[in-house]
């Protein structure tokens, strides 16, 4: 408003100037001069003519003056216009200055706010961020300082990020740090940083070019991967452990057909051997032979029964035992075995863990790595056994695929020996596999170890450092409950013979010769089969009453249970004794180990035969 009146006080001052009045002035004096020569040109008589003149000087002088008012009038009209332009244009050209000022200042409000938001987004990105150029660090974001522990920014900057990569990658870092800064953008690798403390661990990292107050410099992203190492090591060696038992599986089944096989062999083996040495006259020179035979054909047996626990097919019998007792009756031979070099520790459970297992089969997973730690101390050292309860969480995964949370009593012992690498700790429970010379061990101690421990539903961890020693870990689940002593073996007795007659169905020929030859011997009358539907067909033609049904558990066409149950529809008073050298797995599935039914496992002696036979002749039906 100001504005405009200034403008309007200057058109009312340029309108009436001095210059206006003088040329107004002028035109006025030039009007009356030539009307008073055009009057004396005319020869008029002077009275008049100024009377006239008077009168035409006025009218000039309302003429003039008028016309001098719209001169006037069209002045002031055209420099308030002119005036107006002018302010017109100065107001649209501040106006203009003033959208322009508003708009930088917007551009610079919106430049800083982004500056803000991407300073944010730097600072507080979960990734390490370093800006290097010239081969010094010219910015680090918090999180690359939290990663690094280092405490201060400045302790950071102006070091070549070289410094901080540990010296066997340092020559490939810097080759990708200048590929960065020439341009190239670097796919993520790993490489190990040294911490503040002199540490170092693995970081995953990745470069890309940017410019960086006007240098060409590397943007270098790393972030800690640790965590990710500890896992996939982890996942690897659960995969591991997956893979092995798997393979274990495999060989437990393969291990399971082969010893029925054997079995049968072992059975015809120690029957006859049995036989002859019972028939031979005292002094024979042929008994020695005959005990040489008859001691091989048990160590096979052994043998037998090894690949039978590693495979977890063994017949076991599960009772409440404690850890406590079977350390303290293992003691004595264990001393024996390892000899005076080794010292013995017993470190034992106050609370007494007590775990269901078969008792001899504890005895024998004590006494199979004790052998195995005294092995491994050839020098002597020192041999710990230990006893104690665990209690595992959630977190128990990890010390082994099979772990469960809950209540554990674990058996450890531990040596000082040799140690082994982690190659044979992969194989150490592969039936046959041994790291000693050749006759020195048949490989199935520790195969043995696993099968038992697998079939009570526990699992072995294994600890070794070369030189330092190996510690095996046994975890059982622990148990409430009475504990069973264990009563004294009786001596036996020779089995008494009968006079009953036996149906022997068996598809083994030479089995089925044998437990004839056994039993005709002992007075029994025998008849035999060899298979199911011979027997039944025997049966039919055969009018005279059959005590015992001794047959085969598995054989082609028919089962033993089939046979049985077909023979008890016509014979209700006839006996039956299973017999088999299949796996406990197998034998099963036929009911013959249910409880109430009579069962003798091969390989057998003939006096386990004839000794079972009179026990299911003689039981109350």
């Amino acid at each position: 408003m100001e504005s405009s009146s200034r403008v309007k006080a200057e058109a009312d001052e340029r309108g009436a100037s001095p210059y206006g009045l003088l040329v107004l002035f002028f035109a006025v004096v030039a009007v009356i001069a030539a009307f008073v020569v055009v009057e004396l040109d005319a020869g008029e008589a002077p009275g008049p003519f100024f009377q006239r003149s008077a009168l035409i000087g006025v009218v000039g002088l309302s003429l003039v003056a008028a016309a001098a008012a719209g001169i006037a009038s069209l002045w002031r009209r055209r420099q308030v216009k002119f005036y107006q332009r002018r302010f017109d244009a100065q107001a649209g050209f501040r106006e203009a200055l003033e959208r322009e000022a508003a708009d930088r200042e917007r551009v610079q409000d919106a430049l800083r706010r982004s500056e803000e938001r991407f300073r944010r987004v730097v600072e507080q990105a979960p990734e390490g961020i370093i800006v290097e150029s010239g081969a010094r660090i010219e910015y680090a974001n918090p999180s690359a300082l939290e990663t690094l522990g280092v405490p201060d920014r400045a302790d950071l900057l102006g070091k070549s990020f070289l410094d901080i990569v540990i010296s066997e990658e340092r020559e490939a870092a810097r080759e990708r740090i200048a590929a960065a800064i020439g341009g190239a953008r670097l796919i993520s690798v790993e490489r190990r940083l040294v911490l503040a403390n002199g540490e170092s661990i693995p970081t995953e990292i990745s470069a890309a070019p940017i410019e960086y107050d006007g240098r060409a410099a590397a943007l270098i992203f790393f972030r800690d991967i640790s965590e990710r190492k500890r896992t996939e090591a982890e996942r690897e060696r659960l995969e591991m452990q997956l893979l092995q038992a798997q393979k274990m599986e495999s060989v437990g089944r393969l291990a399971g057909g082969v010893a029925h096989d054997f079995n049968n062999h072992l059975t015809v083996i120690n029957g006859y051997s049995d036989m002859l040495l019972s028939g031979l006259p005292p002094g024979d020179p042929r008994e020695e032979s005959l005990q040489e035979i008859r001691a091989a054909a048990g160590r096979a047996a052994a043998l037998t029964q090894q690949l039978l626990a590693f495979s977890r097919k063994q017949i076991t019998e599960m009772k409440p035992v404690s850890l406590n007792d079977i350390v303290a009756e293992a003691t004595r031979m264990i001393r024996r075995l390892i000899g005076e070099d080794i010292d013995m520790e017993l470190r034992l459970d106050e609370t007494g863990s007590v775990v269901m297992a078969d008792r001899g089969q504890l005895n024998q997973v004590l006494l199979n790595l004790a052998v195995n730690a005294r092995d491994a101390m050839p020098r002597g050292g020192r041999l710990s056994v230990e006893t104690r309860a665990a209690e595992l969480d959630d977190s128990c995964g990890g010390l082994h695929p099979d772990a469960r949370p809950g209540r554990y009593a674990v058996l450890a012992v531990e040596d000082t020996g040799v140690g082994m690498n982690e190659e044979v700790l992969q194989r150490i429970f592969e039936p046959f596999f041994t790291t000693k010379r050749t006759g020195e061990g048949t490989g199935l101690g520790l195969a043995t170890v696993y099968g038992i421990v697998r079939q009570s539903h526990g699992w072995v961890v294994v600890a070794s450092e070369r030189g330092k020693g190996t510690r095996f870990a046994v975890y059982l689940p622990a148990v409430e409950g009475s504990i069973e002593t264990e009563s004294a073996p009786q001596p036996k007795e020779c089995a008494p013979g009968g006079s009953e007659t036996i149906l022997i169905a068996e598809d083994q020929a030479e089995v089925r010769r044998l437990a004839a030859a056994i039993l005709r011997e002992r007075g029994y009358h025998v008849v035999e089969a060899g298979d199911g539907p011979a027997a039944l067909a025997l049966c039919a033609d055969f009018s005279a009453p059959i005590d015992l049904l001794l047959t085969d558990v598995i054989m082609p066409g028919m089962t033993g249970r089939e046979l049985a149950a077909a023979l008890t529809r016509s014979r209700a008073s006839l006996k039956v004794l299973y017999t088999s050298g299949y796996a406990a797995d197998v034998i099963s599935k036929q009911g013959v180990l249910d409880q109430g039914v009579a069962y003798l496992p091969k390989p057998f002696t003939a006096e386990e035969l004839a000794g079972k036979v009179r026990e299911v002749l003689d039981a109350k039906a």
